[in-house]
C-alpha cells in the first residue's frame, strides 16, 4: 500500500513539474522559422494565432491543413471607427478627382464625319473601326453637353431675378 501512495505522489510531482514548466510563452515552444513559412503562406492571420497553433501540432504542414480545412481561423478584425475613417480622408464630402480624370478621346483630332459600320476582314481594322466609332460617339456626347451647357448659362442671366430660381441644379 505504501507503494502505492508513493506513486501516485511521484505521478502528482510530474504532472504539477509538467504543468508548471508549459507556462513558457508559445514564441519560445515554436521555432521563428516555422512561423515565418507559415506566415509567408498567410499573411492574413496574426503571428500569435499562428505560434499557438505550432506550440500544439509542432508541425507546419498541420499548421496549413488546420487553416485551410477552416479549423483554424484568423480573429475577426475590428471594425473601423469614424476617427479612423476621418483620419483617412481629410475631406470626407470631397469627390475623388481621379474620377475626372481627362479622357483620352478628347486629345484625339476630331472625327468630322461617322466611321462606316461594317465588319472588317482582320482583327487589327476592326479593332481600328470601332476605336474610331468610339471615339466619334464620345465626341458627339460632348458636343451636345457642351451646348446644351452653353444654353443654360445663356438661360440662367434672364432667369437669375425670378422668385423661387435658386443656384443649386
Amino acid at each position: 500500500m505504501a507503494s502505492v501512495a508513493a506513486l501516485v505522489a511521484l505521478v502528482l510531482v510530474l504532472v504539477v513539474l509538467y504543468l508548471s514548466s508549459s507556462s513558457v510563452p508559445c514564441s519560445e515552444l515554436t521555432q521563428p522559422a516555422k512561423v515565418d513559412t507559415v506566415l509567408a503562406m498567410f499573411p492574413n492571420f496574426p503571428r500569435s494565432t499562428i505560434e499557438i497553433d505550432l506550440s500544439h501540432t509542432g508541425s507546419v504542414e498541420e499548421t496549413c491543413e488546420r487553416i485551410l480545412s477552416g479549423a483554424l481561423v484568423p480573429p475577426p478584425t475590428p471594425p473601423p471607427t469614424a476617427a479612423a475613417t476621418a483620419a483617412q480622408s481629410p475631406r470626407a464630402g470631397a469627390p475623388d478627382l481621379a474620377a475626372f480624370a481627362p479622357s483620352p478621346y478628347l486629345a484625339a483630332k476630331p472625327v468630322e464625319a461617322e466611321p462606316p459600320k461594317k465588319w472588317e476582314a482582320t482583327p487589327e481594322a476592326r479593332q481600328m473601326n470601332l476605336r474610331q466609332r468610339k471615339e466619334f460617339m464620345v465626341q458627339q456626347a460632348r458636343k451636345k453637353f457642351l451646348e446644351a451647357q452653353a444654353a443654360a448659362a445663356a438661360q440662367a442671366p434672364a432667369g437669375a431675378g425670378t422668385p423661387g430660381a435658386s443656384g443649386s441644379q
